[in-house]
């Protein structure tokens, strides 16, 4: 038929097709990696010691130093008591992480922010793989907004 062009289908979105642009995932890796390596090179500076840092860095700091899994700081249980303050999972990797990087307040805290990288990352994701946000600019927003939170460098 002369005169009649064809009409390409209209192209899928990339959370149709479960892929990302390399554009979203360098933002995301950008975005991540550059929070990571400032609360890297100022952990020991900023902010001060809090006393949740304490609370959740005593049992594991006990059981490195060969005293068991048990608690100075945790006021609700005496000293000789096996800790049972929260869910220890993240007591158990602190242990390891300390036997890998020894003790020191850097060390401590840099095992949180990867903590914190990995949860945001994985956040992103789900909300890509589920059209939660179907934007791409909307996505990099959250992981913006989840990564400038106080909490994160601590």
């Amino acid at each position: 038929m002369e005169g009649r062009q064809e009409v390409a289908p209209p192209a899928a979105s990339s959370a149709m097709t479960g892929r990302v642009s390399l554009c979203e995932w360098l933002w995301v890796a950008g975005l991540i990696g550059m929070v990571l390596l400032i609360n890297l090179a100022t952990g020991t500076r900023f902010p001060a010691v809090w006393l949740d840092e304490v609370q959740h860095t005593d049992p594991a700091v006990n059981l490195l130093l060969g005293k068991g899994f048990t608690s100075t700081a945790w006021y609700l249980q005496s000293s000789q008591e096996f800790w049972a303050g929260s869910v220890p999972l993240h007591h158990g990797l602190l242990f390891l992480w300390m036997k890998l990087f020894g003790f020191n307040l850097l060390a401590v805290r840099s095992l949180n922010y990867l903590e914190v990288a990995a949860a945001v990352f994985l956040l992103w994701w789900t909300l890509r793989r589920m059209s939660i946000v179907t934007t791409p600019s909307g996505r990099l927003l959250f992981v913006l907004l989840a990564l400038m939170g106080y909490g994160v460098s601590i």
